[in-house]
C-alpha cells in the first residue's frame, strides 16, 4: 500500500471536514447576529412606542443567564479566612450566630448571613499600588471582588470592593478596607460565600428583552414615566431564608433617569426606587 499517498487523502479528507464545520459555525453566528441585531432593534421599537430610548449599554444579550445558587455557612473557611488575615490564631469564641478570632493582627468577627469586621494591624510594606494589593489579600482570604472607587482623607484610605461570583455582581454584597499609617487597620462588610450546595439553572429564566419589558409595564404606571435606560446588567440578589444559609437568584440591574431597579430572574418581579 502506497502509505504517503493514503496519508496525504486523509490529509485532504481532514483538512475539507474541518472546513465544513467552520463555515457551519460562522454561517450560525451570523445568523445569530443577525437574530439579535433585529431583536434588539424591535426591542427599541416597543419601547420607544411607551416613550422610552434605550442606550447601547442596556442592550441585552441573547445568551446571558445565570444558576440559581445556595450557600450555607462554612464555619471551617471562616476560619481558614481568618489564619490568613490574622496569622496564627491565638484565640476563638462563639456568641450566638458571631464567631469571633483574636491573632497577632488583630480579631476579625464573622456572622450571620456573610457579615463580617475586622480591627487590624497588619502592614502593607512597601507597596505602589494599595488596589492590587487589597485585592490580592482579598482573594487570599477567598473573596472574589471588583474595585468600586472610593474616597480618601488626609489621614486614612478607604477602598471598596464589590463582589464577583463567576464573573457577575453580587448586589448588596462588598467589602470596605480602611489604611492608615502603612498599615491596613480595618476591613468590613458582607459577602455571599459558604459551602455551595446547589447551583443549577432555573427551570424558566427572565431573559435581559423580557425585563426590560416588564420594567418599562410597571413603570409606565407612575405619574413620572421613565424617558431613558441607561444600562442593563445581569447579576444576583441575595435571599436568606435563614441565619446560615443564603440563596442567589439571578437579577437584572436596571438603571435608568428614574434611578435603579431590579428585576427577578426568575419570577419577573420589579423592584427599586418608588
Amino acid at each position: 500500500m502506497d502509505w504517503p499517498r493514503v496519508k496525504t487523502i486523509l490529509l485532504c479528507v481532514l483538512a475539507a471536514v474541518n472546513a465544513v464545520l467552520l463555515a457551519v459555525y460562522l454561517t450560525n453566528e451570523y445568523a445569530a447576529s443577525t437574530a439579535g441585531e433585529k431583536a434588539a432593534a424591535d426591542l427599541r421599537s416597543v419601547l420607544a412606542s411607551q416613550g422610552m430610548t434605550l442606550a447601547d449599554e442596556a442592550i441585552p444579550s441573547w445568551r446571558e443567564y445565570a444558576l440559581v445558587i445556595e450557600l450555607r455557612r462554612d464555619a471551617a473557611g471562616e476560619r481558614a479566612a481568618a489564619e490568613a488575615l490574622l496569622g496564627e490564631i491565638r484565640s476563638g469564641e462563639q456568641s450566638g450566630g458571631t464567631v469571633a478570632y483574636h491573632g497577632s493582627r488583630g480579631t476579625v468577627r464573622f456572622r450571620s448571613a456573610g457579615a463580617f469586621d475586622a480591627e487590624l494591624h497588619y502592614p502593607t510594606g512597601p507597596v505602589s499600588d494599595l488596589v492590587l494589593w487589597s485585592k490580592g489579600l482579598l482573594e487570599e482570604i477567598g473573596l472574589d471582588g471588583m474595585y468600586a472607587p472610593a474616597g480618601q482623607s488626609v489621614d486614612s484610605t478607604n477602598i471598596f470592593f464589590e463582589q464577583r461570583l463567576g464573573g457577575l455582581p453580587v448586589y448588596g454584597y462588598s467589602a470596605e478596607l480602611v489604611f492608615e499609617d502603612g498599615a491596613l487597620a480595618a476591613l468590613s462588610g458582607s459577602w455571599a460565600t459558604g459551602e455551595r450546595i446547589k447551583s443549577a439553572e432555573p427551570e424558566e429564566f427572565v431573559t435581559g428583552a423580557t425585563a426590560l419589558l416588564r420594567f418599562a409595564d410597571q413603570v409606565n404606571k407612575r405619574d413620572t414615566p421613565c424617558r431613558e435606560i441607561y444600562s442593563l446588567t445581569l447579576g444576583y440578589a441575595p435571599s436568606t431564608g435563614a441565619p446560615d444559609y443564603i440563596r442567589l437568584v439571578p437579577t437584572w440591574r436596571i438603571e435608568c433617569d428614574l434611578g435603579v431597579y431590579f428585576v427577578n430572574g426568575l419570577t419577573g418581579e420589579v423592584s427599586g426606587d418608588e
